[in-house]
């Protein structure tokens, strides 16, 4: 009888994953982690900044097959979720694991002919092999398990998967300024979203340079701009963060 792989929760307890914030490693000893893992996820926001990384030699063996990244990924979402409530417009959360490693190994398992996004009532709400496919497939398990969490814990009709796909790069952009996946010399890549925010940032603000009385015929437009420059000094704030040693300050 095979020997069964231990869990996340077993590996956390055996100090093989671990959790980082701003260079210290956050406390995780406690008798229980709670039901699905919120007494732990409020005890890690207790001592927590407004950046966690998630790491250890275990990660990697947990993530051994994509149905794990999906395991991981409510985890994140939840960890965000708490944290957003100290740090609303901040909270970022990386993984700490090797793309390169994790997409071979992917790769070699058998991979369907059609890659489905189907939501929480079990319905296909895409068609997806088609989709982007400059992206690694790494990439794509990690930012479709992020919309499978996100959509379970929002619910439906609150939540929109991505139908397509133009519809799933939003999405991927939008991730990056919240939950990072990949070791510090791979977080880098993460710098092509940063510029495409910032691109429009500066598109919108020359339309209002050349008119800006359009701003009072179109004050959203105004938040349009805001939002874009924010969602580009988060994403670089990311990259500069997580580019570093998580075990440095």
């Amino acid at each position: 009888m095979p020997k069964q792989k231990p869990s996340f929760e077993e590996l956390i307890r055996q100090k093989k994953i671990t959790f980082h914030s701003y260079g210290r490693e956050l406390k995780t000893q406690m008798k229980d982690f709670g039901e699905y893992n919120w007494d732990l996820i409020n005890h890690l926001m207790k001592d927590s900044g407004n950046k966690i990384t998630i790491a250890g030699e275990g990660l990697e063996r947990y993530l051994g097959h994509p149905s794990q990244m999906y395991k991981l990924a409510d985890f994140v979402i939840q960890l965000w979720y708490k944290g957003t409530e100290r740090y609303p417009q901040d909270m970022t959360i990386h993984v700490a694991v090797d793309l390169d490693v994790l997409n071979a190994r992917y790769l070699k398992q058998r991979k369907p002919e059609t890659e489905k996004i189907v939501n929480g009532f079990n319905q296909v709400v895409g068609e997806t092999s088609s989709w982007l496919p400059e992206m690694p497939y790494i990439e794509k398990v990690w930012n479709f398990a992020l919309c499978n969490a996100v959509g379970g814990m929002v619910g439906s009709p609150g939540y929109e998967y991505p139908r397509d796909e133009a519809s799933f790069l939003a999405e991927a952009t939008c991730h990056a300024q919240h939950y990072i996946i990949g070791i510090p010399q791979q977080v880098k890549r993460y710098e092509k979203y940063a510029l495409e925010y910032l691109e429009s940032f500066l598109q919108k603000a020359e339309e209002l340079k050349k008119n800006p009385r359009h701003m009072f015929e179109d004050p959203y437009g105004l938040f349009s701009v805001e939002q874009s420059v924010s969602s580009a000094r988060k994403i670089a704030e990311n990259v500069e963060r997580f580019s570093k040693d998580y075990k440095k300050k």
